[in-house]
């Protein structure tokens, strides 16, 4: 359902395909790396990096079965039964958010990590849904010496 193919001159072409063929989206001179898998046999995830860092990755979702495609998201740590967790950085505060890939009205949440983060690119390091997607686990610098600490939120 997907191609890329490196265009010889710094540049990438990549095209992602419903099951019918139909082409869902299409880049012929994309400046940066496509990175391309599929999550399950229903979704595929298209992630380019922009510079160092999970906070410059960029990912958005296509369901090859009925062609739609979700909103770009920022820092995306994981995927697990049709959600995506990622992390935002808003009014000097850090959010973890869960949604449903498509449609954030099907489930969101959003956990606020309450705790001494200094301003550093990547505070976060890590978001990891457990087998049963039931609960999250994040790990993130705190505290002046960037101690990894880590906090498991509930999901449901």
């Amino acid at each position: 359902n997907y191609k890329i193919t490196y265009n010889g001159n710094l540049t990438y072409s990549y095209e992602i395909r419903d099951n019918s063929g139909t082409v869902i989206l299409s880049d012929d001179n994309a400046k940066k790396t496509p990175h391309i898998t599929m999550i399950d046999e229903n979704t595929a995830k298209l992630t380019i990096q922009q510079g160092t860092g999970i906070t410059t990755a960029f990912t958005t979702y296509f369901n090859i079965t009925n062609g739609s495609i979700s909103e770009s998201f920022n820092a995306v740590f994981d995927e697990c039964n049709g959600k995506t967790v990622y992390y935002e950085y808003r009014e000097s505060k850090y959010y973890i958010i869960v949604r449903d890939i498509f449609d954030k009205d099907v489930f969101y949440k959003e956990f606020e990590i309450d705790d001494d983060i200094y301003a550093v690119a990547d505070a976060v390091v890590s978001a990891d849904f457990s087998q049963d997607c039931t609960k999250l686990t994040v790990t993130y610098l705190a505290g002046k010496d960037y101690k990894e600490t880590e906090i498991v939120f509930n999901i449901e």
